[in-house]
């Protein structure tokens, strides 16, 4: 079995969100080698964009209560500030960690579907096809282009982001290859579960 998967995945498992346990076992599954894992390049790109944005606002919070402890009006709660900098610091340091192990490991796992032309002059169709836009039809269009290489006897596609990806048009495209939308991670690990 395939298993497709996108940067919602990997910031899902990166960043330890209320999925990351089915994520977890999804690429504990690939490497044992009892599923194959493929996701786009874009996805891999993709989520360094939203962890950067992510740890550049909390940077800033740790440089705006830094300057607000130094504050005369401020001295007397010094100490209620110094553990939840300390903490986010310890935060941000952490999600930096959890995200470089996730990329490693998927690395070391995956199919990764390298992006080229034939996929973004997919992506234009999918988009007047589908809902999708942007780097979403981009993420489409390269699974449909795995899929029509490989061919597999059996593929999933779980994703959280069901606000664009569940619809008719994808659903259809992705049944005709062989392969299921799934709309989140633990519905997706329950169904490689019951392939296994």
């Amino acid at each position: 079995m395939v298993v497709y998967v996108e940067s919602n995945f990997v910031l899902e498992h990166a960043l330890h969100q209320e999925q990351c346990d089915s994520c977890e076992e999804i690429v504990k599954l690939a490497e044992s080698k009892q599923i194959s894992l493929a996701l786009p390049a874009l996805a891999l790109a993709e989520p360094y964009q939203k962890l950067g944005v992510r740890q550049n606002s909390r940077r800033k919070l740790i440089n705006h209560l830094s300057e607000l402890k130094n504050l005369e009006q401020y001295k007397e709660i010094e100490g209620d500030f110094k553990p939840f900098l300390t903490a986010l610091e310890d935060r941000v340091t952490e999600e930096q960690n959890r995200f470089k192990d996730t990329i490693g490991r998927l690395l070391e796992t995956a199919a990764i579907i390298a992006l080229d032309r034939p996929i973004l002059e997919s992506a234009i169709e999918v988009t007047a096809k589908s809902r999708l836009k942007g780097q979403d039809a981009i993420m489409f269009a390269s699974v449909l282009s795995h899929l029509r290489q490989i061919r597999p006897a059996s593929a999933c596609f779980p994703n959280r982001n069901s606000k664009d990806f569940d619809d008719p048009f994808v659903e259809e495209e992705l049944k005709n290859l062989n392969c299921k939308y799934i709309s989140n991670f633990n519905g997706g690990l329950d169904f490689i579960n019951s392939r296994l």
